[in-house]
């Protein structure tokens, strides 16, 4: 069954500010999630302005992450 994420606008906006004010601890054995952690890409434009989002590429597990975050905060 589908459940709404609470209507965010900016989900991913509002993940990253959710990340960046908690404590995150990710297991050693989980390859996949450092791998897209560490290779996070954000959209900017030609001047390397950010625009506010990630660049759709190996995000699977940020994906679960970010509906579980809006979904419980």
């Amino acid at each position: 069954n589908a459940i709404s994420c609470g209507g965010k606008k900016d989900m991913f906006n509002f993940f990253v500010q959710k990340m960046n004010s908690s404590k995150v601890f990710i297991h050693k054995d989980s390859e996949n999630l450092i791998y897209e952690w560490q290779n996070l890409k954000y959209l900017t434009n030609r001047d390397g302005v950010m625009l506010g989002g990630q660049v759709k590429k190996d995000d699977h597990l940020f994906d679960a992450a970010k509906m579980a975050v809006c979904l419980y905060s």
